[in-house]
């Protein structure tokens, strides 16, 4: 059970211009994980990453409205320092499950991958793509 309650985050700063970062989530985002996710950004660390970040939610499952409220939180934290922030692979589950609260993504940046390849040039970034479910 303890797998169920763990939320793997791994950081990768582009080699080519260190100009974006991105952080691919796996695990399970709801109650029980929501505040270890958030804990895992603290302001003190990401205010030194690049100015664009992405948070890949390919290995990830939103499952209730405390994980969305983690999500929220993490993302709100580097556009308050003002970075450029995107979401991207979203599930098509989570996805259905965030349109249910769309008012809490308006202006929510989200990434629509067109290529197996997860770079931000072969990328379609949408804003608040999220509509009223």
């Amino acid at each position: 059970w303890d797998s169920s309650t763990r939320v793997i985050v791994e950081r990768e700063v582009n080699a080519e211009e260190s100009t974006s970062v991105t952080y691919n989530v796996t695990g399970p985002l709801f109650f029980a994980t929501a505040g270890g996710f958030c804990d895992i950004f603290p302001l003190e660390e990401i205010q030194f990453d690049p100015d664009e970040v992405v948070i890949l939610l390919e290995g990830a499952e939103v499952y209730d409205y405390s994980g969305m409220v983690a999500l929220k939180k993490v993302y709100d934290r580097f556009a308050d320092l003002g970075k450029v922030v995107a979401l991207s692979s979203i599930s098509p589950t989570s996805r259905r499950l965030m349109e249910k609260t769309a008012y809490m993504w308006q202006g929510v940046n989200f990434l629509e991958v067109e290529e197996v390849d997860q770079s931000v040039d072969q990328s379609t970034l949408v804003s608040g793509d999220i509509e009223q479910y």
